[in-house]
């Protein structure tokens, strides 16, 4: 049975333990930050944040996943001509930044491969997941650091709960739609 993911409903508390993941997807360079709350973020592959995050949620704790990309979706829902069509799932979402353009859609799908290995290889497992999302504004702009900002900080984000109607997991491996928890320019790391 492959392990299933479920959204969280209430951003947590300070001192819960968060996996933090700011999602990349490339060949070759280091494009994903890592980071575990009260470690040091990161700087990997794709495929070394995939089995870091992996040794993390088999060591038996039951951290919240907190992914920077998206984990949901908006399409529209009414009008003739533009019924179907990818929209933006909250105010913030904004600019280039909208989940189904540009990097929004390259780090979706790294999130998908992401959520998938971890499936297949955590037999069973039922593993809390939510979204973090940086406005463009957001001055912090390395994986490494936008990883730990996510880690050390996701309990000051904005909570976003995506309720449109119509707004849905990225696949069916999520239980409900994941809380966005949303950074802009005001949270930044406390050093």
């Amino acid at each position: 049975m492959a392990a299933i993911f479920i959204a969280g409903k209430e951003i947590p508390r300070p001192g819960e333990c968060i996996v933090a993941v700011d999602m990349g997807y490339s060949r070759r360079k280091k494009s994903c930050g890592f980071c575990v709350t009260g470690g040091e973020g990161q700087n990997l592959t794709f495929g070394d944040m995939v089995r870091e995050v992996k040794n993390i949620l088999e060591d038996g704790k039951n951290p919240l996943l907190v992914i920077e990309a998206p984990l949901s979706t908006y399409h529209l829902q009414k009008g003739d001509s533009e019924k179907g069509n990818p929209e933006r799932r909250f105010k913030d979402e904004k600019g280039n930044h909208e989940w189904y353009c540009h990097a929004g859609a390259g780090v979706l799908l790294g999130a998908l491969r992401l959520l998938e290995q971890l499936s297949l290889s955590l037999d069973g497992k039922e593993i809390r997941i939510a979204e973090a999302f940086l406005t463009q504004k957001h001055p912090v702009k390395k994986h490494e650091d936008v990883a730990k900002l996510i880690a050390t900080r996701f309990y000051d984000a904005k909570s976003v709960d995506p309720c449109k109607e119509g707004v849905q997991a990225i696949c069916n491996l999520i239980k409900g739609v994941p809380k966005i928890g949303v950074f802009d320019n005001r949270i930044t790391l406390r050093e």
